[in-house]
């Protein structure tokens, strides 16, 4: 998950892995990986899938290792909140 600081990813990163949500603001420092099970139907089989989450810090100072976290991944979602000021000033990695 990437996007500006402030947008939700960590949020939206705990509501997904199943962690309780924090009420107060706590900002992500560098990268937060979270490991979880989801179970899926394809195909009428009943499937276990592994979810490796990312969830990188919006701060400008960790910019620069956007791309080797992103080198090899399956799946890219971007958060944005265009009620928070920080969210304009949004520079796609």
């Amino acid at each position: 998950m990437v996007g500006p600081t402030q947008a939700g990813k960590t949020r939206l990163a705990n509501q997904l892995g199943g962690v309780k949500v924090k009420e107060e603001y706590d900002p992500t420092l560098g990268v937060r990986i979270l490991e979880f099970d989801v179970d899926i139907q394809h195909n009428s089989e009943d499937l276990e899938v592994k979810i490796e989450l990312w969830d990188l810090s919006g701060d400008n100072r960790f910019e620069t290792c956007y791309h080797s976290v992103c080198d090899k991944l399956d799946g890219l979602v971007v958060v944005y909140n265009s009620a928070t000021t920080q969210s304009s000033d949004v520079s796609i990695w």
